[in-house]
């Protein structure tokens, strides 16, 4: 199931335009910071979107056998980390969803409840060059466009001509900027070492972290 306030305003604006351009974000978020809001609002500028959706994942199918934090307290600092952000919102609906998270069935229940919308899915370089290994990677491209960004030092020619080369027909639109240089790794590292990670993360997430003594250990 969508959240109301989602399904709410792709109405409003659906009603207003005869459309919904919709900015998806997926991911662990195992813990979010200034690096994916950033690559968010990136890519939701790049296609104009009228909505930022950040979806963090239930069990990601790439780290069914990796240790991450509970879904409830991910969701929670999604949260917090976007609840300022003009147009952004989040659902839990992986988190809720049974089983093993698939990218595909997500955009398919996205369609389903908001058949108006116009999906673009952001991601890094790195990801999308991966993305002709994805589960259903051919349907999913029927599904949603892909909008993704790449830093100086990333390699999009090997990411544009993987995708190409794979036979996969994705809608796509490359963003070349520069985002800020860090990860959920290097930040739960730090923390377990009791290491400032102020720069890293949004205020409201760090003292959250801090409060329910998250990453104390790796």
């Amino acid at each position: 199931m969508l959240e109301q306030d989602i399904l709410q305003y792709h109405n409003e604006v659906t009603q207003r335009y005869g459309y919904c351009t919709i900015c998806v974000l997926g991911g662990t978020f195992d813990p979010i910071h200034v690096g994916h809001t950033a690559l968010a609002q990136a890519a939701s500028d790049a296609v104009q979107a009228h909505m930022t959706l950040y979806i963090p994942a239930g069990i990601p199918s790439f780290k069914r056998d990796k240790h991450i934090v509970e879904a409830a307290h991910r969701l929670a600092m999604v949260k917090l980390a976007t609840e300022d952000l003009e147009h952004s919102f989040v659902s839990a609906c992986e988190i809720e969803r049974d089983g093993i998270t698939y990218t595909y069935d997500t955009f398919r229940m996205l369609s389903q409840f908001m058949p108006n919308a116009k999906f673009m899915m952001a991601l890094g370089s790195d990801a999308y060059a991966t993305l002709p290994i994805w589960y259903k990677a051919k349907e999913l491209a029927k599904l949603t466009g892909f909008v993704w960004v790449a830093r100086a030092y990333d390699d999009a020619e090997y990411a544009r001509r993987n995708v190409a080369e794979s036979g996969i027909n994705a809608r796509s639109i490359e963003v070349h900027t520069s985002l800020p240089d860090v990860s959920s790794t290097v930040i739960r590292e730090c923390l377990a070492s009791d290491h400032s990670v102020s720069k890293m993360l949004d205020p409201k997430v760090e003292s959250y972290i801090k409060q329910h003594k998250l990453y104390t250990s790796l």
